[in-house]
């Protein structure tokens, strides 16, 4: 099941995932993020994205993919989160 999957990786990586905080991690994260979400997630609903990105740093950034479900998010055929992303990287990682 989706639970022991998720009870055996954390295991595996030594944390609880029952007790990570993602609000909290992004409070306490000095690096940027981007946030890239479907508005059509049945898994993790958007909310749950908008909830992390209330609690992010000014330069964070929030990406909502229009119509895009958990799973179909990374069937984007015209690459909009691949383009984004990489531009994401450009922006933010030092060279």
């Amino acid at each position: 099941s989706y639970d022991r999957i998720i009870d055996e990786a954390g295991r595996v990586a030594g944390f609880n995932p029952d007790e990570a905080d993602t609000v909290a991690a992004i409070a306490a994260t000095h690096a940027p993020v981007l946030i890239a979400h479907g508005t059509k997630d049945r898994m993790v609903p958007v909310d749950n994205a908008h909830r992390i990105y209330a609690n992010a740093k000014p330069g964070d950034e929030l990406y909502l993919m229009e119509n895009f479900g958990h799973v179909t998010l990374w069937m984007d055929y015209k690459h909009r989160l691949a383009a984004r992303t990489l531009q994401w990287f450009d922006a933010h990682l030092v060279n």
